[in-house]
C-alpha cells in the first residue's frame, strides 16, 4: 500500500510540474470546434512561451477565424502552446490553454520561446557523446533529480520506486566536467536529463555559483492605448461553396434582368 501511495504521489507531482517535467500525457483541446474541424492541420507542439505583443500584451482569440476575444495577456506572462496551426496567409497560430483553462488561439509571432530541452539540444547537441548506459542499481528506492536541461533552475526530485533504472543514450559534459545522461523515455517521463556523477545532487550542490541564464528575448514595454499598432487578427474562413452559390445567383439574376430589358424593348 505504501508503494502504491508513493507511485500516486509521484504521478501527481509530474502533472503539477509540467513546465519542468515532461510527462507522457498528450493534451487534446476539449470543446474547441476549430480544433475538431482542423485537427489534421494542427501540429502537436508542447512548448512554453512568454507573451511579446507589439502593444504590451497579446490577445487570445476563440480561433484563427474568429475575432471573439477570450482574454488578453500582458507581455512577460507565460503561455503553454499545445498545437500550432498555419493559416492560408502563412501565419502560425498557437493553441493555448490547459486542462483547467479556457482554450484559445494566439499569433505565434507575438510569442517568445522559453528555453527548454529542445533549445538546449540545438545549442549543445554538437557536443553530445553517443554513449548508452543505465543508472546504477544502488540508486533504486532513492530520490534523484530530473532536469529539463543541465543547469535548469527547477529540477524535480523523484523517488525511484520502479525495478528498472533510468537509461540514457547520449552524454553531455558541462563546463565543470560533470557528466549528464539524457533519457528518451522512463515511466512517462520524456526528454529529461540526470547527473551521472551525483544523481541526487540539487541545483545548489551542483552549481554553488549559479549558472549563466540562457539568452531570453528582451521584454517590450507596454505602449499607450492611443499608440497601439495594427496587430495580426483572425481571418474569416469563407466557405468556397457559399461563394460559388452567390456568384451563380448573381449571374442568374443578371441574365433574367437582361431578358426582361430586351422584352420591354
Amino acid at each position: 500500500m505504501k508503494k502504491l501511495i508513493c507511485l500516486c504521489l509521484a504521478a501527481l507531482l509530474l502533472l503539477t510540474n509540467l513546465p519542468t517535467v515532461r510527462a507522457d500525457v498528450i493534451f487534446v483541446p476539449m470543446g474547441d470546434d476549430f480544433f475538431d474541424e482542423h485537427r489534421d492541420e494542427c501540429a502537436y507542439h508542447d512548448r512554453y512561451y512568454t507573451a511579446q505583443g507589439p502593444n504590451g500584451d497579446v490577445t487570445v482569440y476563440e480561433s484563427p477565424i474568429s475575432d471573439r476575444v477570450i482574454k488578453t495577456v500582458d507581455n512577460g506572462e507565460t503561455l503553454w502552446v499545445s498545437y500550432v496551426y498555419t493559416d492560408s496567409d502563412g501565419t502560425q497560430w498557437g493553441c493555448t490553454g490547459g486542462w483547467d483553462d479556457e482554450n484559445g488561439w494566439v499569433p505565434m509571432p507575438y510569442l517568445a520561446l522559453v528555453y527548454d530541452h529542445i533549445s538546449f539540444a540545438e545549442e549543445y547537441g554538437h557536443t553530445f557523446l553517443q554513449e548508452a548506459g543505465e543508472l546504477d542499481k544502488k540508486w533504486q528506492g532513492k530520490e534523484i533529480y530530473f532536469w529539463e536541461y543541465p543547469g535548469c533552475p527547477e529540477p524535480v526530485s523523484i523517488e525511484l520506486l520502479w525495478e528498472h533504472m533510468p537509461s540514457y543514450d547520449c552524454i553531455y559534459v558541462d563546463e565543470n566536467g560533470s557528466h549528464w545522461g539524457q533519457i528518451n523515455y522512463y515511466y512517462g517521463l520524456r526528454d529529461l536529463w540526470f547527473n551521472l556523477d551525483t544523481p541526487d545532487a540539487d541545483f545548489a550542490t551542483l552549481f554553488p555559483n549559479g549558472v549563466e541564464a540562457p539568452s531570453q528575448p528582451v521584454q517590450s514595454e507596454p505602449t499607450e492605448p492611443a499608440k497601439r499598432v495594427d496587430e495580426i487578427k483572425p481571418q474569416p474562413d469563407f466557405d468556397i461553396t457559399i461563394v460559388v452559390i452567390c456568384v451563380a445567383a448573381v449571374m442568374v439574376v443578371s441574365a433574367l434582368l437582361l431578358i426582361l430589358l430586351k422584352r420591354k424593348r
